[in-house]
């Protein structure tokens, strides 16, 4: 078992404009990676996060993104750096909360969140952001539902 280094929550979803809204919390604070920018700016993280919501809806719709990605192809680095833009085309951060996170806010974090009914302890005092996520096609969302939260050991390709 691993570790969720983040939380994601689906914020809002716009099938027509194939957008999503997600707010990721940080939930991992490893003492060693410093409090400057902890929060995913890559779109393979988004890859990710759209491919786990998807493997883990029952039930799975013919062509949603875990039809057509195998679980071979997401853990697989190089696939996932260059196949990425044929899912995600285009991610945007636009706002977020207690980050860069001060020396003082880190000493009172605890190392790790744990996800309980949709949330997280604490959660308004995680380093957190707000983005809006452009997919290639309307499928990838399909698996998505507007407040439903998850744990995810997803991370950006160049972190």
């Amino acid at each position: 078992m691993s570790t969720d280094l983040f939380g994601v929550r689906v914020l809002d979803l716009d099938h027509e404009q194939r957008r999503v809204c997600f707010r990721v919390f940080v939930v991992y604070y490893e003492p060693s990676w410093g409090t400057g920018e902890l929060l995913p700016d890559d779109p393979t993280f988004f890859f990710r996060v759209l491919w786990e919501a998807a493997e883990n809806s029952t039930p799975r719709r013919d062509g949603s993104l875990a039809d057509v990605v195998t679980l071979d192809e997401f853990l697989d680095e190089e696939w996932v750096e260059s196949n990425t833009h044929r899912f995600v085309a285009g991610i945007e951060r636009v706002a977020a909360r207690n980050h860069p996170v001060s020396d003082e806010a880190f000493e009172r974090l605890p190392m790790f969140s744990h996800e309980r009914d949709g949330g997280w302890q604490d959660e308004e005092r995680l380093a957190q952001g707000d983005y809006v996520v452009q997919v290639t096609d309307a499928r990838w969302m399909e698996s998505l539902r507007v407040g439903q939260s998850w744990g995810t050991t997803s991370y950006a390709a160049n972190s």
